[in-house]
């Protein structure tokens, strides 16, 4: 337990976090970003209920890269019991810790009793974290929001309730159960840093490593975790950690660095699924990764008509060839 936290939050250094993502952080996306250097990987949020009543699909369900560490491990669910049986399945992964989802706020999650619901119940809430502490002998951390209604500001009373009950440390979501327009509250993230003595990781809108170390300042959290920012940019929370620790901001990926990750994503999820499923898959990320790019209005259309890796691959050839900075 102390090995994980002395690591991540070491020698006062701000803790850097790439969040749990479904639908993202697969095996294959955490492998980019351990070769792209992110400090804590994640894997996908893990749905307790289902691994409990359907043990024999833990390998289906849970794609992870051996040998990741440190490794967040995302658990959600409505049953300490649910909770318990998976960590017994999840062993394999050797994970550093296991976060318990408080925050999520889909609906499918939500209606479930599971996720942002649980900050409706704190004695559900204090239950499966009660379990999951006297269970795992490793970091345990809980991940909230402010509250699911705006103005209702419940989110101290879980952050007290989750340090006495002995997690090592809280992660918040700066928002309630609102849309991402709506922009993430660091101010309520600070208030709530105030009240624990914990190690407090905020997260909402870090984009850049400027938005990482002006938050960080305003808030006085103890690391950020990064989740949309890292969509088709997984050189970003190495790049924060950089200049977080050294006060050197580190240049963006040029512009060959982001094709070669491309083209090494696209061959993982194909290792990962099979040629047609793993380039239907890798689509959206595609569509992330070349945000930005100029000339990029032109290939979008047949961006998400693709269907096999050489039209991938013949698309990102006119596309690279076209940026300006490319010698041709």
């Amino acid at each position: 337990m102390k090995s994980f936290i002395n690591t991540v939050f070491k020698s006062g250094n701000p803790a850097v976090f790439a969040a749990p993502l479904a639908g993202v952080t697969d095996r294959a996306y955490q492998r980019i970003l351990r070769q792209c250097g992110a400090p804590v990987i994640s894997t996908e949020m893990l749905p307790s209920a289902a691994l409990a009543r359907h043990p024999k699909g833990v390998h289906k369900i849970v794609r992870y890269e051996p040998g990741i560490h440190p490794l967040n491990v995302q658990i959600f669910g409505y049953s300490a019991d649910h909770f318990v049986r998976t960590i017994d399945l999840i062993r394999h992964l050797e994970p550093d810790n296991i976060d318990i989802n408080m925050g999520c706020p889909a609906k499918k999650v939500f209606n479930n009793a599971s996720g942002l619901s649980l900050m409706n119940d704190l004695p559900r809430a204090t239950a499966i974290v009660r379990a999951v502490r006297k269970y795992f002998d490793g970091s345990v951390s809980i991940k909230i929001r402010l509250g699911t209604t705006p103005g209702i500001f419940v989110a101290p009373d879980f952050a007290i309730m989750a340090e006495s009950e002995g997690v090592d440390f809280i992660t918040v979501h700066g928002r309630y159960r609102t849309s991402l327009s709506v922009p993430a509250d660091w101010d309520a993230i600070g208030e709530i840093k105030s009240r624990v003595s914990v190690p407090v990781v905020g997260n909402g809108d870090v984009f850049t490593p400027n938005q990482a170390e002006h938050f960080l300042n305003l808030s006085g959290c103890d690391g950020v975790m990064v989740a949309r920012g890292i969509l088709g940019n997984p050189w970003l929370p190495a790049r924060i950690k950089m200049n977080l620790e050294t006060g050197i901001m580190p240049s963006e990926p040029s512009v060959q660095e982001r094709f070669r990750v491309f083209a090494k994503h696209l061959d993982y999820l194909i290792e990962d699924f099979g040629e047609h499923k793993g380039t239907l898959i890798f689509r959206k990320h595609a569509a992330w990764y070349l945000k930005g790019f100029a000339h990029i209005s032109r290939f979008r259309k047949r961006l998400f008509s693709l269907s096999t890796p050489s039209e991938f691959y013949r698309l990102v050839m006119e596309l690279y060839l076209s940026q300006p900075d490319v010698i041709q």
